[in-house]
Formats: C-alpha cells, structure tokens, sequence
C-alpha cells in the first residue's frame, strides 16, 4: 500500500514536468515511437532470419547442431544494427528539435524586440 503512495508523487511531477516543457516532451515521445517501430522490424527480421536458418539446417547434412549458433551470431548482428539506427534517429530528433527550438525562440524575440523597439522610438520623440 505505502509502495503505491509514493508512485503516485512521481507521477504527477512527471505530468508536472510534461507540462512545462511541452517540445521536450513532443521529442521523448518520438522517440519511444521511433524506438518502438525499429523494435517490431527487428522482431520481424529475427524470425524471418530464423526460419531461413532452420530451413538450411534441415538441408545440410549435421546443420541442426549449428542451428543455434547461426541464430545467435544473427541476433548479435541485429542488436547492433538496431543500436545504431536508434542512435541515429535519436541523433535527427533532436537536431530538429534544437532547430525548431532556435527558430521559435527567433520569432519571439524578433516580436517582443519589435514592439519593445517601437514604444522605444515612440518614447524618444
């Protein structure tokens, strides 16, 4: 019962923190769904690569007692691939949060410099 009172605080700081930072937040959120899309082709890819290695074992003559061998040395190979295409997706998320990030503060500024200029030069008359 105690266990369950003190998920609840973090949970909330974590809605708390959401809400504060809304493009942080847009970016974490790609990038689970990212992660998640790039888990489900791996998944994909491993079966398939297992079934081509069981059919090839059955084929060869003592295949079978390599069969496991071959489908962990595959499943290595995908591990880093999948690790490196998450880390270069991570890579683009967050130069294109960076750059939206600049150009939003951008336009701010040029806002609020424009009407802070003007009421400057009004009061300069």
């Amino acid at each position: 019962m105690n266990s369950d009172n003190q998920q609840d605080p973090s949970v909330n700081q974590g809605t708390v923190g959401q809400q504060q930072n809304p493009a942080a937040n847009q970016s974490t959120t790609q990038q689970q769904q990212g992660e998640g899309l790039l888990d489900g082709v791996r998944d994909m890819a491993e079966q398939q690569i297992d079934q081509v290695i069981d059919n090839l074992a059955t084929k060869v003559p003592g295949g079978q007692r390599y069969a496991e061998q071959a489908k962990d040395a595959a499943s290595g190979v995908l591990d880093t691939m999948q690790k490196e295409a998450e880390r270069r997706v991570d890579e683009v998320l967050d130069n294109v949060q960076k750059e939206a990030e600049k150009r939003v503060g951008g336009m701010v500024g040029g806002m609020f410099g424009g009407l802070l200029g003007g009421n400057q030069q009004k009061q300069g008359s």
